[in-house]
């Protein structure tokens, strides 16, 4: 009887990519993306959060990043290109401009408005960086896997008048942003109502690409919104509250590659689309590669006790480390 064939194990992963090499990466791609001088810091945030304030009349642009072990999703790569979208993400309100909410005056008008807001920028965003088209479908396709399963654990122990709201409110979000409805949410509504949501969000898309004002945008969405719920003034709920906003911390995790892999069949069958979402591009993958040999290199110069921290100084400033590196192997 002939041998079992031994499987050739995975290449080692450190548990965490090192902080002070995603800082290097992350400050460098923030700059170019953005095309501002801005501020970043991974921190102890659980949602990523760009900002804009004043020093005199100077604006001073700031994005706080979680740290990417914070997402409950194992496999690395995915982890990584998830946390890098968002990056690009907060990179585009910065390139995009920051939109004023002085007007919303409620929860919900303000989940309707970062909602059509999100979908805009990210948009527009491809169209100047068709490069993240790829990677911000790959994160729709988690984002919405894992609602549909998070939101399902969410509505066994609401009651039914809630579950329903909460439907409405979460689908319209996914539907504006992704495309796409969670299974779960279209589950606690009626054909009608999730025909409805469609509607409203799509006509939103349509509308704030063409230009229209964001208020006008969101109030249109927020009226027939509001008359569909059983309470107009509900307030979400912290769990569903946190699984719309907070795509680190909050959810159902992806338990490994087969996760991954049905997230994005679903994703590219339900919205028709001709590409292969599973893996990214060859610049994100040697970018990745990098990222994770620098932690290494990191983690056991800590362990002999050894960190130069002259080396590490010089790696983060001017033109060292990271964007002499990326000029070099840009131009080949």
């Amino acid at each position: 009887m002939p041998g079992k064939t031994k499987s050739k194990p995975d290449s080692p992963q450190p548990p965490s990519l090192s902080k002070e090499a995603l800082v290097e990466i992350a400050s460098f791609l923030a700059k170019a993306w953005s095309g501002r001088g801005v501020e970043l810091s991974i921190t102890s945030t659980e949602v990523p959060h760009a900002t804009m304030a004043y020093s005199g009349n100077k604006p001073v642009f700031t994005i706080r990043m979680p740290e990417p072990s914070k997402l409950k999703i194992r496999d690395l790569l995915t982890r990584y290109r998830i946390w890098r979208q968002a990056l690009w993400h907060e990179s585009m309100h910065v390139y995009l401009g920051f939109p004023d909410l002085s007007w919303v005056g409620n929860d919900l008008m303000k989940t309707v408005a970062n909602a059509i807001e999100d979908y805009r920028i990210e948009t527009l965003g491809v169209l100047a960086y068709p490069g993240m088209e790829r990677e911000t479908e790959f994160a729709h396709a988690v984002a919405v896997h894992r609602a549909d399963k998070t939101f399902s654990q969410l509505k066994a122990s609401m009651p039914r008048k809630k579950t329903r709201d909460e439907a409405i409110i979460g689908a319209f979000v996914f539907k504006t942003i992704t495309g796409r409805i969670p299974k779960s949410m279209k589950e606690a509504l009626k054909r009608g109502e999730v025909e409805a949501i469609a509607r409203i969000a799509e006509e939103a898309r349509r509308d704030i690409l063409m230009g229209r004002p964001l208020q006008e945008v969101a109030s249109k969405a927020y009226e027939e919104l509001k008359r569909m719920l059983s309470d107009p003034y509900h307030v979400v709920s912290d769990g569903t509250r946190d699984l719309l906003r907070n795509p680190f911390t909050s959810g159902t995790g992806l338990e490994g590659a087969r996760d991954v892999e049905e997230a994005v069949k679903e994703h590219t069958r339900e919205l028709g689309l001709n590409k292969d979402l599973s893996k990214p591009s060859e610049d994100v993958e040697k970018e990745f590669e990098t990222v994770v040999a620098e932690s290494r290199r990191r983690e056991r110069e800590e362990k002999a006790g050894s960190v130069d921290k002259g080396e590490v100084q010089r790696r983060g400033e001017g033109k060292e480390g990271w964007e002499r590196e990326w000029e070099e192997w840009e131009r080949g």
